[in-house]
């Protein structure tokens, strides 16, 4: 099963060189409900595994703010959320997303008509976890918190 999304967004100018920019996005991830895996052999007598997942629908949203300092320069900055759709007593190793929170900053050079380079730093936290009743097999209980830093590079070439 493949669940729809609905998207959403929009970029408004309010002043020369300055955009605001904002995107809801919404997963339809409900229709997940269990995992089914089945081994090619037995292993220790069990010929395959059905772990309920139990999913819920998702949602996220972002904001930024894209200034072109001059003709060809750009910097940006934002913001995001994002609301996992996983169960506290069904999150395994295959799906550990937790809601998370993000902010990032960019630059963007046109070098010519046809070369564009960028760079971005993007830094996410994750909310803490505290699994103690697991249900998938085998459990998987867990305590923390997380949280990541990207580094981003990116060269386009128009023909």
């Amino acid at each position: 099963v493949i669940p729809f999304t609905l998207q959403s967004g929009f970029n408004w100018e309010f002043v020369k060189d300055t955009e605001f920019g904002m995107d809801v996005r919404f997963w339809h991830y409900q229709v997940l409900q269990e995992q089914r895996s089945v081994l090619s052999k037995p292993l220790l007598g069990l010929d395959g595994f059905v772990d309920p997942k139990n999913y819920g629908n998702s949602w996220a949203w972002s904001a930024g703010m894209l200034h072109r300092l001059y003709p060809g320069f750009e910097v940006m900055i934002g913001y995001q959320q994002d609301f996992t759709p996983i169960p506290t007593r069904t999150l395994s190793l295959d799906n550990p997303s937790r809601n998370q929170q993000g902010f990032s900053l960019g630059v963007r050079w046109q070098a010519t008509d046809s070369l564009r380079v960028g760079m971005a730093f993007v830094r996410n936290w994750f909310d803490m976890v505290d699994v103690q009743d697991s249900l998938s097999t085998p459990p998987t209980n867990a305590k923390g918190h997380g949280a990541n830093s990207e580094i981003g590079f990116d060269i386009s070439w128009r023909l």
